[in-house]
């Protein structure tokens, strides 16, 4: 009988997947006595679920037992082992209905709500909409975060405040996109003299200002473009001793903190009051608020000189003037952008129909239909009717897209109403904003654009081109900015606040360091064609002095990043940086439960529920540091019932990273204590150190596919269904346990249907997890 076994098991794989015959017998041999009832362990309930339909009804149930299955975490090592010929035929039944091939589950494309940009969209869009780099994202309110992004459709509201924000801000915009008469006319500015202040105490003249010692006369001016002015000062002295007053003009931007005062001008003042000259100065100067410093630089005074005439030399200002723009100003980037008549200065009336529908065609990211651009010209046409300028009259056009919800929102329409529930393929236009706000986090450029319109863009390979075409661009740094910072969590580190008598070191020129590391090192391993594996294992990371010296690295000066190669690798790879371990560390000390956390919600997709409510603090005072080491008194916290099915594997990763200290600092010792970076899993694994860590985040397949859920959600706006999630499994088991790089893992998820296709409002079964 036995001898039949293996030919009747090949025969019963070779059949149709069934629920009852291949997945039942499993549940309840092995698993219901634990996972059933009203307080099933882990929340997993799997009594119920009977049949096909059944199970098709909570197909991220049988994700998370097939994640279980596949890791040999279930059962656990204090049940008795499973039936293999059980597992090996429940494995099979979720391999092919949680696939993507013939006989899986269909799959939900899902829907995106309708998304307002965020702060940082709104600005990159500015800027390459009308080629403007204002500071728009600083003047805007963070945004809320859903799914550990700030570009999850659901969170992003619009309050009443903000919306005024964004009128302010798109009047502010259209005046800076388009200069009106104001910055081209030239303006004549005098300051008075004795009105002026001194850096003497006092200024005593009447009708001059005077410098009755070696100082310095200042005036404040606002340039409001770069141009060509002119500088005058009429002075006079009260000459004393055998040189004339002699004087030195500077200049310097009111904000400018470095670099040294610019001069102008030197010379001398032969004249006495009452008689005045006039010195001038003809250049250059930046838009912004300047100071201007007129100094007294050969002070002379003799009080015993016989004649009184000669016993004091002042300086004595009576006036300074500034003229200007002398020169013509000539079309700014953001007019040859904007101007669809060209940027000469020469536009009318009847351009602004052909203009303001470009501008809107690429602000609302699909065309624009003539009801719509009728209605944009009306309040314009009313302006001029009313005395606006063609200027004052199309900045109010402009204004009025960059705040209309068209802008302000990305939408994707559902389908049909007669079927509202049904999924359909994105339109071109809608693909291309995707594409683009994932990978630029700003609007389509031109040539994204012409592809939609031409209908080439859903084509699979014209897709993929330009997705590794946007790669290549500049602008695709937005993907370390926006989407690895907030993946790692490194907008926080800005707020992270090591306590000052214990790491007295740390500084902000660390603390940038460590961001700036982390970020090139990312954008390092992206561009360059690098396996993703590399951002956990890596010979190679960037420092500068500050930072070579906190790693304990020789032969590094200067203030600017430098590549550099590592030799310790415990030190290589993100989970050696000391961006990553500041951040997950304590005030105070090092903490094995943030670092552990990090690793299963960040790198391996496994974040563990939030702790149960009344679970107490672990105890850091001074005495019980002194009397424990930390790992002792995470055991004892550990030994609670509440906390131990966390805690195993949560602790036994942190603590593999004990030597490096609170702010990433290498170390041998706690205080007293001796560090021991050991850790043992719930399956028995003993690790040790950062080298073991990285080989567990390594192992399979979890890191690629964690961190392409990651860059998926961040693509989409939207939570992960389980169907994404079975989507993106499928896909990174087809790369058979070879690392991608970015542009393929990137050019893969774009192929998915839920990148390109969307479902209508009716909701399904498949629910995002609230991760």
């Amino acid at each position: 009988m036995r001898s039949l076994l293996p030919s009747l098991l090949a025969t019963a794989l070779a059949q149709e997947p069934d629920f009852a015959r291949d997945v039942l017998p499993l549940l309840r041999d092995s698993c219901l006595d634990c996972h059933a009832g009203a307080e099933p362990a882990a929340s997993l309930a799997l009594d119920g679920i009977t049949d096909e339909a059944q199970a098709r009804a909570s197909s991220g149930t049988w994700r998370r037992v097939r994640d279980k299955l596949e890791c040999g975490e279930m059962p656990p090592p204090d049940a008795p082992a499973a039936d293999a010929r059980l597992v090996e035929r429940a494995q099979r039944w979720l391999a092919v209905r949680l696939g993507t091939g013939p006989g899986s589950w269909p799959l939900d494309p899902g829907r995106v709500t309708l998304r307002r940009l965020s702060r940082f969209e709104y600005a990159f869009s500015v800027r390459d909409l009308l080629d403007l780099p204002l500071p728009l994202a600083e003047k805007l309110p963070p945004d809320e975060v859903g799914y550990g992004f700030d570009t999850i459709g659901d969170v992003l509201s619009l309050s009443p405040l903000l919306l005024e924000k964004y009128a302010a801000l798109a009047e502010e915009i259209a005046a800076a996109a388009l200069p009106g008469a104001e910055l081209r006319a030239s303006a004549m500015r005098r300051f008075e003299g004795e009105a002026l202040p001194t850096t003497l105490h006092e200024n005593y003249g009447d009708d001059f200002g005077v410098l009755f010692a070696q100082g310095s006369i200042l005036a404040e001016f606002e340039v409001p473009r770069a141009g060509e002015y002119l500088v005058r000062a009429r002075m006079s002295g009260d000459q004393a001793g055998p040189d004339p007053c002699r004087f030195v003009l500077t200049m310097k931007a009111v904000a400018s903190e470095r670099g040294g005062t610019p001069e102008l001008l030197r010379g001398e003042v032969a004249c006495e009051r009452p008689t005045a000259e006039t010195h001038e100065w003809r250049g250059r100067i930046e838009a912004g608020r300047q100071r201007l410093d007129l100094a007294f630089v050969n002070d002379y005074y003799q009080a015993d000189a016989t004649d009184p005439g000669q016993r004091d030399r002042n300086l004595l200002v009576d006036w300074i003037e500034v003229e200007g723009p002398l020169d013509p100003m000539p079309p700014t980037a953001s007019e040859r952008r904007f101007y669809a008549c060209g940027a000469d200065h020469a536009h009318t009336r009847a351009c602004l129909p052909a203009t303001l529908k470009r501008i809107a065609t690429r602000a609302w990211r699909r065309p624009v239909s003539e009801l719509e651009l009728a209605r944009l010209l009306a309040p314009v046409d009313a302006a001029l009717a009313a005395g606006d300028t063609l200027v004052e009259a199309t900045r109010l056009g402009l204004s009025l897209i960059l705040v209309s919800p068209n802008f302000l929102y990305r939408s994707e329409i559902d389908a049909l109403p007669d079927d509202p529930s049904a999924q359909r393929p994105l339109s071109a236009h809608e693909l291309a904003s995707r594409l683009s706000y994932f990978l630029w986090s700003s609007l389509p450029d031109e040539r994204l654009t012409t592809l939609a319109e031409q209908g080439l863009l859903r084509e699979r390979d014209v897709l993929a081109d330009e997705a590794r075409r946007m790669l290549r661009d500049p602008r695709a740094h937005s993907l370390i900015s926006q989407f690895a910072a907030q993946w790692l969590q490194l907008r926080s580190l800005a707020a992270v606040a090591p306590d000052p008598q214990a790491f007295p070191d740390f500084d902000e020129a660390l603390r940038d360091a460590m961001r700036l590391e982390t970020e090139l090192f990312v954008e390092a391993v992206f561009r360059e064609g690098r396996p993703l594996r590399e951002l956990v294992d890596a010979d190679f990371t960037f420092v500068n002095e500050r930072l070579a010296l906190h790693y304990g690295i020789a032969g590094i000066v200067g203030s600017a990043m430098q590549r550099v190669r590592v030799t310790d690798r415990s030190r290589g790879g993100l989970l050696g940086h000391a961006s990553l371990l500041t951040l997950t560390s304590n005030p105070t000390r090092t903490s094995p439960v943030k670092r552990g956390k990090f690793v299963l919600e960040r790198l391996l997709g496994t974040p563990p529920p939030p702790p149960p409510p009344g679970v107490g603090a672990l105890d850091d005072t001074a005495q019980a540091a002194a009397t424990a080491t930390l790992r002792e008194r995470l055991a004892q916290h550990r030994s609670k019932a509440d906390c131990a099915g966390c805690h195993v594997k949560m602790d036994a990763l942190g603590f593999t990273l004990e030597h490096f200290g609170p702010t990433g600092g290498w170390r041998d010792r706690d205080g007293p204590h001796v560090i021991d970076d050991g850790g043992t899993l719930p399956d028995g694994a003993v690790l040790h150190g950062a080298s073991d860590l990285k080989r567990v985040v390594l192992e399979g397949d979890s890191f690629t596919r964690c961190f392409a859920e990651q860059l998926l959600t961040f693509a989409l706006g939207r939570g992960l269904l389980d169907d994404d999630r079975r989507a993106v499994h499928a896909l990174v088991t087809g790369y058979r346990g070879k690392s991608p790089s970015l542009e393929k893992l990137v050019v893969d998820l774009l192929a998915l249907d839920a990148f390109l296709r969307r479902r209508g409002e009716a909701p399904r079964a498949s629910a995002p997890e609230g991760r």
